[in-house]
């Protein structure tokens, strides 16, 4: 997303702020006068990333879930959907988003425009939106676990999830 934002930029805006002072359009010209040293780092970085994050989902999706073919696959394919998703198509759409022709257009349903007026649509702009969720539900578990065993069977739904593992084992292991 950035790499587009950087080559979308008004230049003769970046060069007027420049000249007033502002280090953003500085740096922006700067980045701008080296685009091609800038998208080879931008393009390696993604695509490193890109494959850590797939090693990484396959590696834990291996652990909980066995070696077979189907659970590699399957792994491969969400993280791909996701990062096609999310890393990729989602920030290029977030300006349509947010000069209201995507609301427009989703709200503008004919008879049904009333009730798609009362669906909330929100964008989450928070890049740590995910971690922030997932430390607030382990916060949550963590809580109900150290208040005893009536807190602990609230969680029991997810004993037996995974063959052979227990999520909440009484064995501490350092």
């Amino acid at each position: 997303m950035a790499e587009t934002a950087l080559m979308a930029a008004n230049k003769y805006r970046l060069r007027h702020l420049a000249k007033r002072g502002n280090r953003g359009a500085i740096t922006t010209l700067w980045l701008l006068d080296r685009t091609d040293k800038l998208l080879s780092l931008v393009l390696i970085a993604n695509t490193l990333i890109n494959a850590m994050a797939t090693a990484l989902v396959t590696a834990i999706a291996i652990l909980f879930f066995g070696h077979e073919e189907s659970v590699i696959t399957i792994a491969t394919a969400v993280v791909a959907f996701l990062l096609i998703v999310f890393a990729e198509i989602a920030p290029k759409i977030i300006g349509k988003l947010q000069e209201g022709a995507f609301i427009k257009a989703f709200r503008d349903k004919g008879r049904f425009s009333s009730l798609m007026e009362e669906i909330p649509v929100h964008v989450v702009m928070n890049s740590k939106a995910g971690l922030i969720g997932a430390a607030e539900e382990a916060k949550r578990m963590l809580v109900a676990l150290s208040a005893g065993s009536e807190g602990a069977s609230r969680f029991s739904e997810f004993n037996g999830l995974l063959p052979g593992r227990s999520v909440f084992s009484s064995k501490r292991t350092l």
